[in-house]
């Protein structure tokens, strides 16, 4: 399967869906651009979270959704700080039984 096709395929997959993808360490807006044609465009809820060091890469996928949460080394921070900084970000932890 080519490249062309498996994004065709997993385009029409997601289609009609709500769905929620991890893209990985996405370090250059050229990536996004060949990625991008993968997902159906819409609003019906669905999510696509960026890994990256570079702060702009995500803003290109959709810049009213876009938030940011800068990593801390471990150690650096008591986990009250760690809560605050992501509720601040609208971004909720995962349930106890969930977690590791």
């Amino acid at each position: 399967m080519t490249e062309n096709e498996l994004m065709r395929t997993l385009r029409d997959v997601l289609k009609d869906k709500r769905y929620l993808v991890v893209l990985d360490d996405i370090w250059s807006s050229d990536q996004w651009d060949i990625l991008k044609h993968a997902f159906p465009p819409g609003k019906n809820g669905s999510k696509i979270l960026f890994t990256t060091r570079i702060k702009d890469v995500p803003l290109l996928a959709d810049p009213s959704s876009y938030h940011f949460l800068q990593m801390v080394p471990v150690g650096s921070f008591s986990k009250v700080k760690h809560f605050k900084q992501m509720e601040q970000s609208h971004i909720m932890l995962a349930p106890e039984n969930l977690r590791n």
